[in-house]
């Protein structure tokens, strides 16, 4: 074995000492703009925050464990856990000297009334718990080239600025070159959905679809369908919309 190679392997392993043995706090150095924590516990290879913040948006307690034996393949790797106010998530995110992302194995639970709230939707308030199970997100230059999942809307309730029951809805995540697909669908209750939502990497949106009150929707769900327009033959609402997506 070359001279050089050893030295690698040294070098190699003391970055893992480093890892083993640095306290946590020492994340805090690569934290992007607009994020802040406190409350570090552990080292950067296992470590614990009480409290991480992105905008206006809380995270905590989060967790995380890095993957050793990815640093083997150029790739910094860790197992993330996280509580938000109400629910919690975890996934394996990892990042590589060749620039890709990857995010795998995300599971989270957490309260509807929290999407309205990062939206910023003033006068809207949900109910329900949002599910998502996102097998596998591959990211290159800042866009998904692999993207493999769903997220589930249990309970779906809309209680602002009408309150109306809406079942279980559920979103179909995938990607083709430049476009993101979303399909939309129900899986039972008062609210029968079909439709796409597309997202191009220039910004670009449409979606469409159609809406079908079954026999148990409540009259508000029936008369906010019926603003949509005259039903097709089978009762069928459809809609239609798009635009260009605001870049900061």
């Amino acid at each position: 074995m070359t001279t050089s190679r050893w030295l690698g392997i040294l070098l190699l392993f003391y970055l893992v000492f480093l890892a083993v043995t640095a306290p946590a706090r020492l994340a805090a150095r690569f934290l992007p703009p607009g994020v802040s924590a406190d409350g570090y516990l552990g080292t950067l290879w296992s470590g614990h925050v009480d409290r991480l913040q992105v905008s206006a948006f809380v995270l905590g307690p989060v967790e995380w464990r890095v993957q050793p034996h990815e640093l083997l393949l150029g790739c910094l790797a860790a197992h993330v856990r996280a509580g938000l106010p109400g629910g919690r998530f975890e996934a394996r995110a990892s990042r590589c000297l060749s620039g890709t992302s990857e995010i795998t194995d995300l599971e989270g639970d957490l309260p509807a009334a929290l999407l309205a709230q990062a939206a910023a939707r003033q006068g809207v308030a949900l109910e329900g718990r949002v599910r998502p199970r996102i097998s596998r997100v591959l990211v290159v230059d800042a866009w998904p080239v692999a993207l493999e999942g769903e997220v589930r809307w249990t309970g779906a309730r809309l209680l602002a600025p009408v309150e109306m029951t809406l079942g279980e809805l559920v979103a179909r995540l995938g990607v083709r070159g430049a476009r993101i697909l979303v399909d939309l669908d129900d899986a039972g209750g008062p609210l029968d959905l079909e439709g796409q939502l597309v997202l191009v990497r220039d910004g670009t949106w449409h979606i469409e679809g159609s809406l079908l009150p079954r026999r148990n929707a409540d009259d508000n769900l029936r008369q906010a369908l019926s603003l949509l327009g005259r039903p097709d033959p089978e009762g069928r609402y459809h809609f239609e919309s798009g635009g260009q997506l605001q870049r900061h």
